[in-house]
């Protein structure tokens, strides 16, 4: 599977890194860009923020 390298050009060295990010920077709407490592190689990929399903 892919392994996050960075969140908005931050490393990423555990997934509190990533939720830390989430929850003092940014908002349902925002962009994030993540840096993942995929089949030896790495690639951005852009995502958009989205509200959580209701019951999750």
């Amino acid at each position: 599977g892919d392994i996050i390298l960075s969140v908005d050009g931050v490393e990423v060295r555990k997934i509190d890194d990533i939720l830390i990010h989430l929850q003092r920077a940014k908002s349902v709407g925002d962009e994030m860009i993540l840096e993942v490592l995929r089949d030896g190689r790495t690639t951005n990929i852009s995502i958009i923020l989205q509200e959580r399903p209701n019951g999750n």
